[in-house]
């Protein structure tokens, strides 16, 4: 487990589990964490995202305290709130609070928040990550409003499908499973998606790493290949991207380069549970080439110790 950690986090170990200084004195935490939030009107389920982000005040010893979310954009206005001295549960990886309690605008919040360093962002293919924690946030503002968090960039790990015709119409089918790869990082190279949302003008970039789309050993490995300007959507089913057409980006000496023999005549990609860790992604390349992954961008340990 502590693998997985030093990969979540690339390489920085934080530890959220503390008693005391040794002196009498309580430890304490204090981090922020940058975040897009995905806002559902349950009037009508008109759904936007912006940015926004978290500050959290945490007393360890105590297991009490306080989080601020800034920038919630509520009937146009951006707004903040902070929530009363509440208990959390924490260890190692996360720290949770099961019940929200605060207002703003006249409404009350409640529901759940999950800081956590189980997130997957492996540094020697993405580089260093943004931020030492991630949330997984979804709670009420009244009646009115239902709030979900997203990443601003989420990388993820699982299943791809892949199948081509060749030239003599025989059909062949490859499989990338990297499900095993944080127990096993240095013997797997994974099949890497990282999403970049820019809720600003609703588009996003989609980074596929050590890509390949199938077993033919004449198509080259892309190290790393980017759909870009895809068009976002959300609803209160969560989060989709779209694109057709799209010719790729991949770095040659240093510069990014289009990449027109690999075109993306669609590329799709939906959330598909409930706090939009998961999803499936589809697309079509070259007009041969046909994938399907589904994968999440955190470590499943997550669920089992909150």
């Amino acid at each position: 487990m502590k693998k997985v950690l030093m990969l979540a986090m690339g390489g920085a170990f934080l530890g959220l589990t503390s008693c005391n200084t040794g002196d009498g004195v309580d430890s304490t935490m204090t981090f922020q964490v940058e975040t897009i939030n995905i806002i559902t009107s349950n009037e009508d389920g008109t759904t936007t995202a912006s940015s926004g982000s978290y500050y959290f005040d945490l007393n360890m010893t105590q297991r009490m305290g306080a989080v601020t979310s800034k920038d919630i954009i509520l009937d146009n206005m951006s707004m903040d709130f902070t929530t009363d001295d509440e208990s959390f549960t924490t260890n190692t990886y996360n720290a949770y609070f099961k019940d929200l309690n605060a207002s703003v605008n006249g409404y009350e919040v409640s529901g759940s928040l999950l800081a956590t360093s189980l997130f997957f962002y492996p540094q020697q293919y993405v580089g260093n990550p943004k931020f030492t924690f991630d949330i997984i946030a979804q709670y009420n503002i009244g009646d009115a409003y239902t709030v979900r968090s997203f990443p601003k960039d989420a990388v993820y790990i699982g299943v791809t499908n892949t199948s081509y015709t060749d030239s003599e119409g025989v059909l062949h089918k490859y499989e990338k499973n990297d499900n095993d790869y944080p127990k096993d990082p240095e013997n797997i190279v994974p099949l890497l998606y990282q999403v970049i949302l820019n809720p600003g003008n609703s588009t996003a970039n989609i980074i596929m790493y050590n890509a390949k789309f199938s077993d033919n050993p004449r198509e080259p490995t892309k190290a790393k290949i980017t759909a870009q300007g895809l068009t976002a959507e959300y609803d209160a089913n969560g989060i989709t991207l779209k694109g057709t057409n799209i010719i790729p980006m991949v770095d040659e000496g240093g510069k990014p380069t289009e990449y027109p023999n690999f075109i993306f005549n669609s590329i799709n990609f939906r959330t598909t549970n409930n706090n939009l860790t998961d999803c499936i992604i589809e697309y079509e390349v070259a007009g041969m080439y046909y994938g399907t992954f589904t994968g999440t961008y955190i470590y499943k340990e997550y669920e089992t110790n909150i």
